[in-house]
C-alpha cells in the first residue's frame, strides 16, 4: 500500500466526517445516483481511492442537502 494512497483515502474519510457531523440526518450521494448511509459511503471512498481513483466529497445543496462523492480517473 503507498502512501499517496493511504493519504487520499484518510483525507478523503476526514473530509466526508467532517461534513456528517454538520448535518442532522447524513447520507452520501454516489456517482452512479443511489443515496447510502455514511458507513456506506466510508466504504465507497476506501474502494475508489484503492482502486486508483482520485475521489471528492463536496455538500451537495438541494431541497434534501447530501453529500456528494465523486470519482475521477486515475
Amino acid at each position: 500500500m503507498s502512501a499517496d494512497i493511504e493519504m487520499r483515502w484518510i483525507d478523503a474519510w476526514s473530509e466526508l466526517i467532517e461534513l456528517a457531523a454538520t448535518m442532522r440526518d447524513p447520507t452520501c450521494l454516489l456517482p452512479d445516483g443511489r443515496v447510502v448511509d455514511v458507513e456506506a459511503g466510508k466504504a465507497w471512498l476506501q474502494d475508489a481511492v484503492y482502486d486508483g481513483a482520485r475521489v471528492g466529497v463536496q455538500l451537495a445543496l438541494g431541497r434534501v442537502p447530501r453529500i456528494a462523492l465523486t470519482r475521477r480517473a486515475r
